[in-house]
């Protein structure tokens, strides 16, 4: 909405294919080429409920056609350095914050699993006996993680209510229906 708000101030109606170009431009002119391919994504979607609900006409979505910016695939690491003080910030925030928020972000490094599959994680998916996580339903399809001695250290040290289909991580432990 820091985007859209300011460029487009008229009726959801009254947006047009070059509103929409001229809006991607301008903040692609301004460096940030990525940026505007998310600010066309969301304006997209909210053109789609416009038409959805009856303000614009079906089909008549302004950011349809308009180019995007080319994304490189960015794959990056963590340093040795960074991962020393990313510990040191999480063992400091021991006893001042959630303690399922702290585990998740230790998880998601000992894991390198996507930050969906852990805060969904329930109990009845993680096989400690194997080592495993057992995600039935990550975006590649179901798959297997295997866990080291720190991740079934660490989810071992969790509290875990038995007979109860819980998430691992979900702040506050209640069962999920």
């Amino acid at each position: 909405m820091l985007y859209i708000l300011p460029a487009l101030k008229k009726k959801v109606a009254d947006v047009t294919h070059s509103d929409a170009e001229r809006l991607a431009h301008s903040i692609t002119s301004a460096g940030k080429p990525i940026t505007a391919n998310r600010v066309l994504a969301i304006l997209s979607s909210m053109m789609n409920y416009a038409e959805e609900v009856g303000w614009r006409p079906e089909r008549s979505n302004p950011c349809r056609r308009v180019r995007r910016n080319e994304e490189n695939k960015r794959e990056r690491y963590l340093t040795t350095a960074e991962l020393e003080r990313l510990g040191a910030a999480l063992n400091a925030a021991e006893g001042k914050e959630h303690p399922s928020a702290l585990a998740a972000i230790r998880l998601l490094l000992l894991t390198g699993c996507r930050k969906g599959e852990i805060l969904t994680l329930r109990w009845e998916h993680v096989d400690l006996q194997r080592g495993l996580l057992l995600l039935p339903d990550s975006k590649t399809g179901a798959k297997a993680v295997p866990l080291g001695a720190p991740a079934v250290a660490l989810l071992n040290g969790l509290t875990r209510l038995e007979g109860k289909p819980l998430r691992v991580l979900g702040g506050n432990a209640q069962e999920v229906t």
